[in-house]
């Protein structure tokens, strides 16, 4: 959602109150989310958790039968924080007023067992300190079959790469840096 007066979007989900939790219902709640630039990933990428988690438990089971309990109180907790994401505003313009020089591309990448991912920011310096924006995330679910942490978080440093090439090819600013950040020794060696 744009709000063109304080130039801020915003999301809005679709989580209907039901009764019962289905595969159906869920999958349909998750995919109302229109999040292209990665803004919520981190909740999308949960919701896609829980989705994986209901195939692995009942592959075969009905689009309409209810979920098991355990994942039920999942996607409970997570149905709070789609809520949270409808009252979250961003700034939509990514430069702020009065920057002193151009900005830093900051870009943290990591993995986990569950799923990888790579975030980009933009950090201006100001009168009173410094700005950041997010400029995109990215995010996927690890495969269901376990590969080590240190592959994963591979997969998220090349996530990183490949965001960094998208924002810089698409976007017009000239960066004085790019950075990239990682908290495994692993991708740090390479």
């Amino acid at each position: 959602l744009w709000e063109p007066k304080e130039d801020t979007i915003g999301n809005r989900s679709k989580v209907i109150e039901e009764e019962r939790a289905t595969k159906r219902s869920i999958l349909s709640a998750t995919n109302t989310i229109f999040d292209p630039l990665g803004l919520v990933a981190p909740v999308t990428v949960n919701a896609k958790i829980i989705l994986r988690q209901i195939w692995a438990e009942s592959p075969k089971g009905g689009w309409d039968e209810e979920i098991p309990c355990k994942i039920k109180k999942e996607w409970d907790k997570l149905k709070v924080e789609l809520a949270v994401i409808d009252q979250m505003v961003i700034p939509r313009a990514l430069t702020p007023e009065m920057p002193k020089k151009p900005p830093m591309l900051v870009i943290f990448s990591d993995g986990s067992n569950l799923a990888y991912g790579a975030v980009a920011y933009m950090r201006w310096e100001v009168v009173e300190g410094f700005v950041c924006r997010i400029v995109s995330a990215k995010s996927r679910v690890a495969p269901i079959k376990i590969i080590d942490i240190v592959r994963l978080e591979l997969c998220g440093a090349v996530l990183g790469v490949r965001l960094r090439n998208s924002i810089t090819k698409e976007i017009g600013f000239k960066f004085e840096r790019i950075m990239h950040l990682v908290d495994s020794e692993i991708v740090n060696a390479m």
